[in-house]
């Protein structure tokens, strides 16, 4: 895959500023970028106005109110919660990671309520629980995460409940 021929046919499916080398992800260069806006862009220049910074200086309450409504979103918080829960594992050299389709997978096996019911519990599993916390060497595992209500996660914090 070292390749600049089988690097050029990954191009298309990648993000402007990532580049797959072997198995992981690497930020482009600004070399390796400009040759991704010589080769793809240039077929699409629509698209390069779209994600251009002049669209977004130009037109930032627009941008910043899309911005607003998405995070807001129940589709938007629920990829906040898998972004940070990626972020803490990562920071914790922790293995595994979960997808958006596994998280609702998972969220539907628990029927979407909390699996701690604690007292005070809202039955709403609305954050995303680490059944062993990455404090004490937990996965980011599909199968080491379950739905838990703000109030159950936030008084379990990083014990280990059987």
């Amino acid at each position: 895959m070292s390749s600049p021929q089988a690097q050029t046919l990954l191009f298309a499916s990648l993000m402007p500023r990532d580049v797959i080398l072997g198995w992981e992800t690497k930020r482009m260069t600004p070399a390796q970028r400009a040759k991704y806006r010589e080769t793809y862009l240039s077929k699409k220049p629509d698209q390069e106005a779209l994600s251009s910074r002049n669209y977004r200086k130009a037109n930032k309450e627009k941008v910043a109110a899309y911005q607003r409504a998405y995070a807001a979103s129940p589709r938007g918080k629920v990829i906040r919660a898998l972004t940070e829960a990626k972020r803490r594992a990562r920071k914790r050299n922790a293995a595994g990671e979960c997808s958006l389709s596994q998280w609702e997978a998972r969220k539907a096996m628990w029927g979407g309520e909390c699996w701690l019911k604690l007292a005070g519990c809202t039955k709403a599993g609305t954050t995303i629980d680490h059944v062993i916390p990455l404090s004490k060497g937990g996965t980011n595992w599909p199968s080491n995460l379950r739905p838990a209500c703000p109030s159950c996660n936030g008084r379990k914090f990083n014990k280990r409940v059987v």
